[in-house]
């Protein structure tokens, strides 16, 4: 293995735990009976997760803007998809390495 390919390996190894991160965010983390974690998401429990928009308001500060339930319910639906599409995308490339 090259020093480019080290380095490319390593890069997705971030970004797959980023993926993860962002997937256990929307539901509860399946636990075996030692207490680890299976890597398997519990699709039957969510955690809630609500979208905040946070920007800079007039004054030079940061301000947050919750989106109501029923547009944050789609974009959760849709951020949620589209990271799976990339978690298993950056899987596969990693496991061609």
């Amino acid at each position: 293995m090259n020093l480019e390919t080290l380095e490319k390996a390593n890069a997705l190894k971030n970004r797959i735990g980023h993926l993860r991160a962002i997937a256990s965010c929307f539901y509860y983390p399946i636990y075996d009976k030692q207490g680890n974690e299976t890597g398997e998401l519990d699709f039957n429990h969510s955690r809630k997760p609500k979208i905040i928009i946070e920007y800079d308001d007039l004054e030079g500060d940061r301000d947050r803007y919750h989106l109501p339930v029923v547009p944050s319910e789609k974009f959760i639906k849709t951020i949620f998809e589209e990271s799976e599409i990339e978690l298993q995308k950056c899987i596969k490339e990693f496991e061609a390495l």
